[in-house]
């Protein structure tokens, strides 16, 4: 029997963990394994410089660092043109930000869908990878992964998002269904 390696990309959706389910029980067979992947776009900043109650004199304002898709970070540094740009703090900050943020995706990796995995006796690797989001679209990633792993098939969690926002934010799973060189498997997972 050839083995398959089946290319699961997921998030933190219940969708994702119903897919690895889905796939466990009507899909691998003897000898397949599993590519369980969390691929992490590595957030974008919006810099703000908020000058609140400015007065001559004032030596501190505050710089909001909007990473997409976290939370809003907030860093205090010293007034003045060079102030953020080349702040140690701010680099410390955002490399502190997205090793968390790595370390969160494969703890949740680790304690939702690897106790799934083992039970069900299936060879698997898991994986975080993360990317920059203006050379590359989460669905480039994945085809691309699913390229370079040799995967037998992609199986993947369709996500209502909504039409406004796959307008303008696209839709991975279209994307990997026009262009992954695998077979894709879109399994409806919300429901």
């Amino acid at each position: 029997m050839v083995e398959r390696k089946i290319l699961l990309p997921v998030d933190e959706s219940e969708a994702s963990l119903n897919t690895l389910k889905y796939v466990l029980q009507n899909i691998v067979r003897k000898g397949d394994s599993l590519h369980v992947v969390n691929i992490l776009p590595r957030p974008t900043y919006n810099v703000a410089m908020l000058i609140d109650d400015f007065r001559k004199g004032d030596s501190l304002h505050v710089v909001n660092i909007l990473p997409r898709p976290l939370p809003t970070y907030t860093v205090m540094a010293p007034l003045g043109p060079e102030c953020f740009m080349n702040s140690p703090i701010l680099e410390e900050d955002t490399s502190t930000m997205h090793k968390h943020t790595e370390t969160k995706a494969a703890a949740y990796l680790h304690k939702k869908f690897v106790p799934l995995l083992e039970d069900a006796k299936v060879p698997y690797h898991t994986e975080v990878v993360t990317f920059a989001p203006n050379a590359n679209s989460v669905g480039e990633m994945i085809c691309q992964l699913a390229k370079d792993v040799d995967a037998s098939m992609v199986a993947m969690a369709k996500h209502d998002q909504g039409t406004i926002q796959e307008f303008f934010l696209g839709s991975t799973t279209n994307h990997c269904a026009h262009h992954c060189l695998a077979p894709v498997l879109i399994v409806h997972a919300d429901q």
